[in-house]
C-alpha cells in the first residue's frame, strides 16, 4: 500500500501582539538557529528578505504608517511535507507561489526549514495590508478554503 503524500498545513496562533512578536518570528523563520546564519532558501514579497532584522523593520514601518501597532502584529504558517520529499528546489519554489498567490497586499517572509525528518515552509505575513491599512481578517471557514486551495496548488504543481 502506497503511503499517501499530503502536506499538512497549521496556522500558528501564537498571539504574536507584543512589541517583539514581528522581530522574533522573523529571525525565528528565516535564521538557522545552529548556524545562526540565514537559512538556505528564503524568500519574501515587499520586503527585503535577505535580513531578518531589516524585513522586521520593514513590517513594522508599515505598522506604524497605518497606527496598527496593537493586538495581532503577524501571522504564521508551517507547510508539512512528508519524509520522502527532497527535493528541496521543488518546496522552495512552491513556498513562493504560496507566497504570491494567497497575501496579496501583506508583506511576507518565508523560508524552507530542514532541520527536522522533513521538509517544512514557514511563512510569516504583516497582519497590515500594506496597500488598504487593514488588518487580515478571516473566517474560519476562509481559513480552511485557503488550505485546500493550497493542497491543491500543491498536487497541481506540474
Amino acid at each position: 500500500m502506497e503511503k499517501t503524500k499530503e502536506i499538512v498545513i497549521k496556522i500558528i496562533n501564537n498571539g504574536y501582539n507584543d512589541d517583539h512578536a514581528v522581530q522574533d518570528l522573523i529571525r525565528y523563520i528565516l535564521t538557522d538557529k545552529k548556524t545562526k546564519r540565514r537559512r538556505r532558501c528564503t524568500g519574501g514579497k515587499g520586503v527585503y528578505y535577505l535580513d531578518w532584522k531589516k524585513a522586521a523593520e520593514e513590517f513594522e514601518i508599515i505598522q506604524d504608517v497605518y497606527r496598527k501597532k496593537s493586538k495581532r502584529r503577524i501571522y504564521h504558517m508551517m507547510i508539512s511535507f512528508w519524509e520522502e520529499e527532497d527535493e528541496l528546489y521543488d518546496v522552495y519554489m512552491f513556498g513562493q507561489r504560496v507566497a504570491k498567490k494567497f497575501f496579496d497586499g501583506h508583506q511576507c517572509v518565508f523560508a524552507v526549514h530542514e532541520d527536522t525528518d522533513n521538509l517544512h515552509i514557514h511563512i510569516a505575513w504583516n497582519a497590515v495590508n500594506y496597500r488598504t491599512g487593514k488588518k487580515w481578517h478571516v473566517s474560519k471557514k476562509d481559513i480552511e478554503r485557503m488550505k485546500e486551495e493550497i493542497i491543491e496548488s500543491w498536487k497541481d504543481r506540474n
